[in-house]
């Protein structure tokens, strides 16, 4: 178990140290660079509803109160670093993606479960606090204020115990 936290850890830090050159690079007036604030709804697991404070062009915090299903309820933060111009100009739409990844944690509450010969039974209630990794990307086509975004988020439960997650979805965001 430890090497394999060892090496999730690892590859966050591999991952966050080649993609920040791109970061820097990146052209200053690209397309999807941030504005304001989002607020819409995620589907997947877990299903809720998200916001977005941009804090400036590259940089953004994202909060959100989801559940999963019939498992638990959490609320979830993240700081996210975006790429804007990362996939070039070919056409307009590749200039409206922006792909982003961040770092957060998530506190949740919700049902306990333990296997019993074959089958899973509830045991109790609890909670706890995990880390995140959300990797994304996000389409802005500017008219209307809309942020389409679609993410996979590997992480770490680290209360009540280790154990690793995986979580993703599909959402929309309306920007003011």
């Amino acid at each position: 178990m430890k090497k394999a936290i060892r090496n999730f850890f690892s590859g966050a830090l591999c991952l966050m140290s080649l993609t920040a050159p791109a970061a820097l690079a990146a052209p200053s007036g690209a397309a999807s660079s941030g504005q304001g604030i989002g607020v819409g709804v995620i589907f997947g697991e877990p299903t809720g509803i998200t916001a977005k404070f941009w804090q400036g062009s590259r940089h953004a915090f994202d909060a959100g109160l989801a559940y999963s299903f019939d498992s638990f309820m959490m609320f979830y933060g993240d700081h996210l670093w975006h790429y804007p111009g990362a996939f070039g100009a070919s056409s307009r739409f590749v200039t409206q993606l922006t792909p982003y990844f961040g770092v957060g944690g998530e506190v949740f509450f919700g049902n306990r479960y333990r296997w019993d010969r074959k089958w899973l039974v509830r045991d109790g209630s609890s909670a706890g606090i995990g880390l995140r990794i959300p990797l994304g990307i996000e389409w802005k086509p500017g008219n209307p204020p809309l942020g389409v975004f679609l993410e996979a988020v590997p992480g770490l439960g680290i209360i009540p115990g280790m154990f690793g997650f995986f979580q993703g979805g599909l959402g929309v965001r309306y920007y003011f």
